[in-house]
């Protein structure tokens, strides 16, 4: 990477509407690097490549800060998997890649002549943010709209069941990077998925073993200094105000902005206090609320 930059944040597609300047005055310069349903190993792959210490960034500054974003579905995948097969002009080692990449139509036209032709360079504390992301595609109708209730599991799974795939990708995927980099601080944060996703692990018969799952996440993260952790699943406001996503997961700008400024604020952080605080009010949000009243009015304006 030939870019200059103190902080970087990384993660599945829960990441793209993250404007770069919210981190600016508190984190220094700071780039996206974002990757649609993130398995941990193309985490670990993005990290390879940040904390590279022929790099031009490593080179010339501390990467002070690292932003990770933990889907807890996609850390039970196979930890040596990845999402999609890992393009050789981004991931490998070959000059011949890299121009490859940069002679191809689409990036001429639209990241070289059009920046090049308005006089404007492509402004990187925005891109690969949800652009098209306009006010009718999203809110309550327009997610209850695209949404289909899964059919419930008549038994629930063993609540241990996601432990030993979720400790293997934090031992392999995520951990090496900790002890290597002991004077970066890692800052990992579960988004705030709207809740119409925890009806789906409700239906699972799962939700018992997330809680579990995101213990261990918790419990094993904390054991290093340079780890600090943010829960914004539980952000029980805003998770059960549909107009602020745009399907049962993704949400809008304004809540990456709220997550962003919660990483200086120090709101909805982990320590091993509050811990089962956190999770005993993840589980009581659940399984008390109304989703059947809510699917009710989908199925009344329907």
């Amino acid at each position: 990477m030939h870019l200059d930059y103190n902080a970087f944040i990384t993660g599945s597609s829960m990441t793209v509407n993250f404007d770069t300047d919210d981190f600016s005055e508190d984190f220094g310069k700071t780039i996206k690097l974002s990757y649609d349903g993130a398995y941990p190993a193309n985490l670990s792959a993005i990290m390879d490549f940040v904390f590279d210490k022929n790099s031009f960034s490593k080179k010339n500054n501390q990467i002070h800060t690292a932003f990770i974003c933990l889907d807890i579905i996609s850390l039970t995948a196979d930890p040596y998997a990845t999402k999609y097969p890992l393009d050789d002009y981004l991931y490998g080692k070959k000059d011949s890649a890299v121009f490859t990449y940069l002679l191809n139509k689409e990036v001429i036209i639209d990241y070289i002549l059009k920046p090049i032709l308005k006089r404007k360079p492509t402004d990187l504390s925005e891109v690969y943010s949800m652009y098209w992301l306009t006010d009718d595609l999203t809110g309550k109708d327009y997610v209850l709209k695209g949404y289909e209730a899964p059919k419930k599991s008549s038994t629930p799974a063993d609540k241990n069941i996601f432990l030993d795939k979720t400790r293997e990708n934090l031992e392999k995927n995520l951990i090496p990077y900790i002890k290597a980099n002991p004077d970066t601080e890692f800052i990992f944060f579960f988004p705030a998925y709207s809740i119409l996703f925890w009806n789906e692990i409700l239906a699972e018969g799962t939700l018992d073993a997330r809680l579990e799952q995101t213990r261990l996440i918790f419990d094993t993260l904390l054991e290093y200094d340079n780890v600090r952790i943010f829960y914004f699943s539980d952000a029980e406001e805003m998770i059960t105000d549909l107009d602020l996503y745009t399907d049962y997961t993704h949400h809008v700008k304004s809540v990456s902005s709220y997550e962003a400024a919660c990483f200086s604020s120090s709101e909805h952080e982990v320590f091993k206090e509050n811990i089962e605080i956190i999770l005993k009010n993840m589980e009581k949000i659940v399984r008390s609320f109304d989703f059947e009243n809510l699917l009710e009015q989908n199925d009344n304006d329907s």
